[in-house]
Parts: C-alpha cells; sequence; structure tokens
C-alpha cells in the first residue's frame, strides 16, 4: 500500500529527465531478513520517494512493525501524517507539554494553551489535533465543509472539552471573524470544568490576540489569502508553523482556467514582515518533512516522542515502541483506491480524489495484486 499522489509508471522521456516514481510512505511485507527485520515482517516505512512501487527498498531506521490490530492500509496512513504533525507542533512550532509540572506550565498562565490546526479532518489535522490535545491544549480546528466537523471531534472531543470546530469561509473577511470567535471560546474555557468566563468578543484575529485571547500555535496550510489572518491570531510569544499552501492547488483538471488560478494565486502569495515579527515577538517557520531523511537522528527521536505521547506501554513502566503503537488509535482511512488503473481508476483517481477537498483522512492506494506476493 502506498499513500498515493500520482503515476509512478513511465519510461524516460526525450528531455533525458529520469523517470520519477513519487509516494513516500508506504506498508507491506518484507521480502527479505535485514535489519531486524524478517521475511513476512508486516510493516510500514518512509522513503525519500519511490514508494509508488510493487517493491520499496528502505532505511531500516525509516521502518516499523504494523500493529498487529491494524491494516496495511491504515499502516499506510501513518508515518508521514503524524511525523508532520509532530514535527510541525513540537520542533518547528515550539509546543511544551502542558501536562507536565514545571516552568514550562506558566507559559499561559491562568488561561488555556490554544492550538489552531488547519484542514483538522485531513490526515495530518487529525494527528495534529491529537497530539495537542494529549499534549494539553485545546484544540481549534479549521475544516473544509460541515460535513467534515464530525472526523475532527471523533478524535479530539474525548480529549478536549473545550475544542472548537469552525468551517473554513470562502470570504477572507469572514474567515478572520470565525476563528477569532473560535479562539476565544477556546480560551474562555477553563480546564477546572467552570463555566465560560466574561470576556469582550473581538471581532477580528488582530484584536484577538493583542488582547491575549488568540492562538499560541497555529498549523497552517493553506497559505493564500488565509494565511494573514492566521498569523495575526497568534498571541504574543506564540508561533506559526507552515508546511503547505493547499490554496494553490486546483480541482486536477489540467484546463487552462486552473493554470491560470495557479499564476494568479502565486503572484498574490503572502509576504511575511520580519520587522512584525519582531515587533510582534512571534515566530513564522516552514518545513518539508523530506528534511527528515537527512537528518536520520532526529527522525527517529520524534517518531519516538510522537508514539509515546499517542499511546502507553501496556506494562507502564518503560518504553517500548511497539507497544506503544498497539495502544494508539489507528489513523483515519478516508478512501481506498487500487494502485493500478482498473475500469478507469487507480492512483490517477486517488490524486483527483485527494487535490478535490472532499476527502477526510488518509486518501491511500492500495496494491493487493502485487506480483512478488502473488
Amino acid at each position: 500500500d502506498g499513500d498515493g499522489d500520482g503515476d509512478g509508471d513511465g519510461d524516460e522521456s526525450s528531455s533525458g529527465l529520469a523517470p520519477f516514481v513519487p509516494g513516500i510512505e508506504f506498508s507491506g511485507v518484507v521480502l527479505d531478513d535485514a535489519g531486524g527485520f524478517r521475511r513476512g515482517d508486516r510493516v510500514f516505512g518512509f522513503t525519500r520517494f519511490g514508494a509508488y512501487s510493487d517493491v520499496v527498498c528502505a532505511n531500516p531506521d525509516f521502518v516499523r512493525r504494523i500493529p498487529s490490530r491494524w491494516s496495511f492500509e491504515q499502516g499506510a496512513s501513518f508515518l508521514v501524517n503524524a511525523l508532520t504533525a509532530w514535527h510541525g507542533l513540537v520542533n518547528v512550532g515550539g509546543m511544551p507539554d502542558l501536562n507536565d509540572d514545571g516552568p514550562k506550565r506558566r507559559l499561559c498562565p491562568g488561561r488555556p494553551y490554544v492550538v489552531v490546526v488547519h484542514s483538522a479532518s485531513g490526515g495530518v489535522g487529525l494527528w495534529a489535533s491529537e497530539i495537542a490535545a494529549r499534549r494539553g491544549a485545546v484544540v481549534v480546528g479549521v475544516v473544509g465543509s460541515e460535513g467534515k466537523k464530525k472526523a475532527f471531534m471523533d478524535r479530539v472531543g474525548g480529549l478536549c472539552e473545550g475544542a472548537q470546530c469552525i468551517v473554513r469561509a470562502d470570504n477572507a473577511d469572514e474567515f478572520d471573524r470565525n476563528l477569532a470567535e473560535a479562539c476565544q471560546k477556546a480560551r474562555d474555557y477553563s480546564h477546572s470544568g467552570n463555566d465560560a468566563q466574561e470576556a469582550p468578543l473581538y471581532s477580528n484575529c488582530q484584536e484577538a490576540a493583542e488582547g491575549k485571547c488568540g492562538a499560541d500555535l497555529v498549523m497552517e496550510c493553506y497559505g493564500g489569502k488565509y494565511f494573514r489572518p492566521s498569523m495575526e491570531i497568534i498571541n504574543p510569544g506564540g508561533s506559526l508553523s507552515t508546511y503547505g499552501a493547499t490554496t494553490y492547488n486546483d480541482s486536477g483538471s489540467g484546463d487552462a482556467i486552473g493554470f491560470l488560478s495557479l499564476v494568479w494565486n502565486y503572484i498574490r502569495r503572502p509576504r511575511v514582515d520580519p520587522g512584525e515579527l519582531v515587533g510582534r515577538n512571534i515566530r513564522v517557520g516552514g518545513f518539508n518533512l523530506i528534511f527528515l531523511t537527512e537528518n536520520i537522528d532526529m527522525l527517529v527521536q520524534s517518531l519516538d516522542s510522537c508514539v509515546e505521547c499517542l499511546g502507553t506501554a501496556s506494562d507502564g513502566t518503560s518504553y517500548d515502541f511497539d507497544k506503544m503503537l498497539e495502544q494508539a488509535k489507528p489513523p483515519l482511512v478516508g478512501s481506498v483506491f487500487p494502485f493500478r488503473n482498473v475500469d478507469g481508476g487507480g492512483a490517477v483517481s486517488g490524486l483527483k480524489a485527494l487535490r478535490s477537498g472532499k476527502t477526510v483522512g488518509k486518501v491511500v492506494l492500495s496494491n493487493l495484486n502485487n506480483p512478488f506476493l502473488l
């Protein structure tokens, strides 16, 4: 199984470019004993492209065993999304573990630590929301439609009583107002279980942040017209982690209108003024998870910490990756497409579904007819 972003088949083109095989995560069965794994082990892993294939050769440091109760589709849905969420929240965004007693607990005395997660019903967004909630934050999820709210609340509602979820408005000013209101509701939620405090209802993100009723961390992936309100909502001392810009995506139809829209959105892309960061005492950081393939120690440490957050070892005494992952809630697989083109389906259909913005959870390609396993 692969995480699915396109069709990797093809010969070298007349331009001299080598063929490119997309896909950066996978699940499957080990073919040869290596790196502590035995032939037949069910595993998932991370690779620097090439996952859209019948056979993947991967660094054992990037491979783990699939929990016994998870399917191959769930195995292919975990590592990259969960690691992106952890890296963005903790390594880039600097989110502390608010469950610890100590100096970090005083970062926001008298009020909850608020985290805004864009695309909160998607693969990365669901893990980011769960991780933030498990580390003690109140989460504000932003989703693309009313129908996607359930996926977010099912994942986070039981972990975070003050969680809020809003639908991303098409109008930037309306989005600004809705985000400001949601962050204030999250801020007014008391961990002690008291009713919401009386506070002025700020009308936009800038005012909310100036009143320290904004967000302490934003996981941002929309870009475009949504970036400015997402940055303005950050409280003093807070941060924004950006890992994409889905606003630049078209529907995947490949027509001229879609291309022109892409160019127009790119020209109008938001800029960040360093002086504003200094004046407001906020941080903005961007990342691409491929970076971690060149930083194995950071990747392994981040993955271990992420799983330790999401699960608890059955004996409760020592860290064991496999035991903890067994306790974690499985990923939400929203859609599954065949790896090969079948009746007009296949990887291309999976990519179009992903780019449509109508999916929830992870979109997966399933390679049930892999000739190496038949």
